[in-house]
């Protein structure tokens, strides 16, 4: 049947003799987040043994003090609301419900889901939507950011766990932090009111 091409996979792991394998990488050639993408419209489906999947990668991603995010998708087909005006996600019980049960899939606290609306149909671009987008993005590059200072010579491995809340202030603590990411992009003032 073979991998096609698909590295990591249950079919096709990654040894030492996989080619391109590196056997001491370097900080550059690490991983410093894991994103899980989740459907909110899929989010009650999920069986006890994906769960149980998820948890166990989870703990493995743990033991190797990398970060972790979660991207709950199709907000906007969640709720009709959201749907209408995606603006509104921070608002939705039923987006809340399904950041709630993503928490519980993943085993990951509701600060760590992040909600996203992904273009599917569109035929221009939303400000709204590419404020999740931005938002999500900027999460992300925080726990990396994170990950890095955790990492280098003068900070030394925390090992601990960090939310985002946490990355947050001590963000706002380096003078020279380059937060522009978000500036880019309009912000809707009633995205977050």
């Amino acid at each position: 049947m073979g991998c096609r091409g698909v590295l990591g996979s249950a079919c096709c792991p990654v040894v030492s003799d996989t080619p391109g394998y590196v056997k001491e990488p370097s900080l550059a050639e690490k991983v410093h987040c894991v994103a899980f993408v989740v459907s909110g419209l899929e989010i009650s489906s999920y069986s006890d043994t994906m769960k149980s999947t998820f948890h166990q990668l989870r703990e493995l991603i743990s033991a190797l003090d990398i970060h972790q995010v979660a991207l709950l998708t199709h907000v906007d087909k969640v709720c009709p609301k959201t749907a209408s005006d995606v603006s509104q996600v921070y608002k939705s019980s039923p987006v809340k419900y399904a950041m709630v049960k993503a928490s519980a899939l993943l085993g990951m606290p509701l600060s760590s889901i992040v909600p996203v609306k992904n273009y599917s149909e569109e035929l221009e671009l939303d400000p709204h939507t590419h404020t999740l987008l931005l938002r999500a993005l900027d999460h992300i590059l925080q726990y990396v950011d994170l990950h890095l200072r955790d990492q280098g010579p003068e900070r030394g491995n925390t090992g601990g766990y960090h939310s985002p809340d946490s990355v947050t202030a001590q963000r706002a603590n380096d003078a020279d932090d380059a937060q522009s990411v978000l500036s880019l992009a309009p912000k809707p003032s009633s995205l977050f009111d």
